[in-house]
């Protein structure tokens, strides 16, 4: 069980507040770089189009911040590096086990170097602030006209808030 004890302990560092705020904050300011046609979105990996030298250093300075953070994650709870790399290598290998928060994390940290893989989750950055820019929240008064009885200031005449006693 050490080694399961010895990936947890250096995922929860990691995945505290300040460091899990860091990633997710480079990664949205990265992501504003990166403008990607619909041809680009639809192919896989990098392949098949030109990168931007931004681009490569998004990805060095990614690479960089998650190097910097296991390392201070891995001396604060005095782990070797080459033993937890071994664990993460064979708890990723390990045969039937369903994605999991761990094996995403664990990803993250073994192919952070990668920049084809940093180049996909920038796709993804991307593809995700599109979607929140085209949402339109539905207008306040339209909700309150849907009849499902939610109104904040009922009707003179329907003081119970839409209940009534049943007999």
């Amino acid at each position: 069980m050490a080694e399961q004890s010895v990936l947890w302990r250096i995922q929860e560092r990691l995945s505290a507040e300040a460091p899990r705020k860091e990633i997710q904050d480079y990664c949205e300011a990265a992501a504003a770089q990166f403008e990607f046609t619909p041809e680009q979105l639809a192919s896989d990996g990098g392949e098949g189009y030109d990168h931007r030298h931004e681009w490569h250093d998004a990805h060095r300075g990614f690479a960089e911040m998650i190097e910097r953070l296991l390392s201070d994650a891995l001396a604060a709870e005095s782990i070797d590096r080459s033993t937890f790399v071994s664990e993460c290598e064979a708890a990723l290998s390990a045969g039937g086990q369903a994605p999991s928060m761990l094996r995403f994390f664990l990803s993250m940290l073994l192919e952070s170097g990668d920049y084809t893989k940093f180049v996909e989750l920038m796709k993804m950055q991307h593809k995700m602030r599109t979607q929140i820019e085209a949402y339109q929240p539905a207008d306040e008064d339209e909700e309150d006209d849907d009849g499902d009885g939610d109104e904040q200031d009922p009707s003179p005449d329907d003081r119970s808030g839409g209940y009534t006693a049943q007999s």
